[in-house]
């Protein structure tokens, strides 16, 4: 491998010992007519998965690259330290519980190189859920294959996974809100005066359903996001009927799920616009693609 790689693929782990072997070998056995590097970001584990990414990269280490934190620094910073040192053209997320498919950096890379106002690249993926069954996933290629502008991401919130996602190196640096951040907050920044598109219908990788951020406190996720929505209502004023439209979608979501509705109600009076019925109504077979209402 050159000492420049045109893709970096950034693993995050933290008590994978039963998953990590899986996501890198899904990795390292990827067929590319260029070089990659492999940087694994591992939290101090409590189990053995330290020791097995200590395996991989003895067997590999000319790929595979460590940072091995002395002390657990949370899934936030260990993103951004792993990111951060990342070398490539292009980038990839990695979850220590996901897998890629064959040929998923090839075809994300070549789509990028072909698609100059791609900043983002996400493709389709399988659910894998804990009984062992598995799914594919609500994408209609052909209602989205123009991409994703910042007000579409800011109306749709959850267009992908975050282990799908390719990213130019050139907007790794984003600006850092005081509250955490999250992979929608990521995107909207990312993406810019620029797009982010799914690279085509094929499936190219699995996420583990019920593992991970997901399961975090829902009182937790719920304030996350209305921390970060309160964030681009400020940000992006222009796009406040995107916003309100989505508030309005995670209001539903807690009506239809007998969720206490205060946080979201008062978001969406807020930032209420006439626009916004129209632009949820026009685009609501959209939005029960990515299936954001639960």
């Amino acid at each position: 491998m050159s000492n420049n790689p045109k893709v970096s693929v950034c693993v995050m782990t933290y008590n994978h010992e039963n998953l990590i072997r899986g996501c890198l070998d899904s990795l390292v056995s990827q067929e590319c007519d260029f070089d990659f590097e492999i940087i694994i970001g591992e939290d101090c584990s409590t189990d053995s998965t330290r020791k097995i990414v200590q395996e991989y990269a003895n067997k590999y280490p000319v790929i595979i690259k460590l940072l091995l934190h002395e002390k657990n620094v949370g899934g936030e910073k260990n993103y951004l330290l792993v990111h951060a040192a990342a070398t490539g053209e292009y980038i990839c997320n990695m979850d220590g519980d996901d897998l890629a498919l064959p040929g998923k950096l090839q075809a994300q890379a070549d789509f990028m190189d072909e698609t100059p106002d791609c900043n983002i690249a996400f493709h389709r993926v399988k659910y894998l859920y804990p009984d062992g069954s598995v799914k594919d996933d609500n994408v209609n290629y052909q209602s989205i294959k123009n991409g994703f502008h910042r007000k579409n991401l800011l109306q749709y919130m959850a267009v992908a996974t975050h282990s799908s996602k390719m990213y130019r190196s050139s907007i790794k640096e984003f600006d850092m809100p005081s509250f955490v951040v999250s992979d929608f907050y990521m995107n909207v920044e990312q993406v810019q005066d620029n797009k982010a598109y799914y690279i085509g219908d094929k499936v190219y990788g699995v996420y583990r359903v019920g593992i991970g951020q997901s399961t975090k406190s829902k009182v937790f996720m719920k304030e996350l996001v209305d921390q970060t929505l309160q964030c681009f209502l400020y940000k992006y004023p222009e796009n406040k009927a995107y916003i309100s439209a989505l508030y309005f979608l995670l209001l539903i979501a807690d009506l239809k799920n007998n969720r206490n509705p205060v946080v979201h109600f008062n978001g969406w009076v807020k930032s209420f616009t006439i626009n916004s019925v129209f632009l949820f109504i026009r685009n609501w077979s959209i939005i029960k693609m990515f299936k954001t209402v639960k």
